[in-house]
């Protein structure tokens, strides 16, 4: 009896798994078509969120501007959109201007604001400018007024003497630097003979508006950066698409190709001390290999300099024996040892000290 129990449990039991395999083999699950599609969707969202917007530009304080430009191949006009955001109005700025060429932040007046600086050129010449907004402001974008280059400008002996266009903008230890090889009058538009000549752009601030001034700069070594402008880089933009361009990242295309040792705003250039009770007597010169030579009331002093952005530092100095007396020249050593900072605005060279003392110099011709 008992052995047939068991008979019938076995049995059963075999049955019950007969029928299991034969209905999943039959009744197998197909795959979810929504799951299928739902996964693949899932990666390109999240690889979308890896790609870096060329576009966009962030500040140091966190605060964004998208930049787009929309270039009709038929026109030689380009319409530039700067989307801002992170101020307290962020309605979008449009500009009618020439084609695009570059664009990147700096700080150009070491304020720890950022300037945008957009870099447009076009015409056979590639007449090069600049357009800047500083972000200083927690309301907006500020317009930085720049001066116009009149015909007048361009005359013998001043600032843009022999200018014709063919600009080239980098940034130089933080500061914009604006060159272009000088015209003679006999000079046809594709063989300019003269000298390379620099512009230096300082941006001042005054009651809360921002406005750039020119000032000769120095040219040698020589600088080429690859925001020059030509004809052959007016030609490529002007055959654009009338669709918003990819632009460049806002560093990848101002990067600087200079000879060493790299310029400063103190290269070429000589300055007379204002703090001088002996007028006129203080010139001190920077030459572009990281040396200087002071003329004093007493003797002609030399030395090193280095700069790193706004940084300087002084030594190594050596001067010719000889007794003066009642001279400033000890005095003016020393400053000039302590010095650890130094800034340029309108014609002026400003030497900051380790106990805050300030030396000013006034640019010579």
């Amino acid at each position: 009896m008992q052995k047939a129990l068991y008979s019938i449990l076995i049995i059963i039991t075999l049955g019950l798994i007969g029928y299991v395999g034969y209905y999943t083999t039959t009744h197998k699950k197909q795959p979810s078509t929504l799951l299928s599609i739902a996964t693949p969707v899932e990666d390109v969202a999240t690889s979308t969120k890896e790609i870096e917007d060329k576009n966009m530009l962030t500040t140091i304080s966190g605060k964004k501007i998208h930049i787009e430009e929309t270039a009709p191949a038929d026109q030689e006009l380009s319409t530039i959109t700067l989307t801002p955001s992170g101020f307290a109005t962020n309605t979008p700025i449009v500009l009618e201007t020439n084609k695009l060429v570059d664009f990147f932040l700096a700080d150009l007046n070491h304020d720890t604001s950022e300037e945008l600086i957009l870099i447009t050129g076009g015409g056979s010449q590639a007449y090069g400018e600049a357009t800047i907004f500083t972000t200083a402001s927690s309301a907006g974008l500020i317009l930085v007024a720049i001066p116009e280059i009149t015909e007048s400008d361009t005359k013998k002996g001043k600032l843009f003497e022999g200018y014709r266009g063919h600009d080239s903008f980098l940034l130089v230890d933080g500061a914009l630097v604006r060159t272009f090889k000088a015209y003679s009058q006999k000079d046809t538009d594709d063989n300019p003979t003269g000298d390379m000549r620099a512009i230096l752009y300082t941006l001042t601030e005054a009651l809360g508006k921002y406005s750039i001034t020119f000032s000769k700069g120095t040219s040698t070594p020589p600088i080429i950066a690859s925001s020059t402008l030509n004809a052959a880089t007016s030609s490529q933009q002007g055959g654009a698409s009338s669709s918003a361009k990819n632009l460049p990242s806002k560093k990848e295309t101002i990067t600087q190709q200079v000879s060493s040792p790299q310029p400063t705003l103190l290269s070429g250039t000589s300055w007379t001390w204002t703090n001088s009770s002996s007028q006129g007597k203080f010139v001190l010169s920077f030459d572009t290999k990281g040396h200087m030579k002071s003329t004093t009331d007493c003797s002609v002093i030399r030395g090193d300099y280095e700069v790193e952005g706004s940084a300087v530092e002084f030594g190594s100095f050596t001067s010719t024996p000889k007794e003066c007396v009642s001279s400033q020249e000890g005095a003016y050593i020393t400053s000039l040892s302590e010095a650890i900072s130094y800034s340029i605005a309108s014609g002026t060279l400003t030497l900051t000290t380790l106990t805050n003392k300030k030396l000013t110099f006034t640019s010579n011709p």
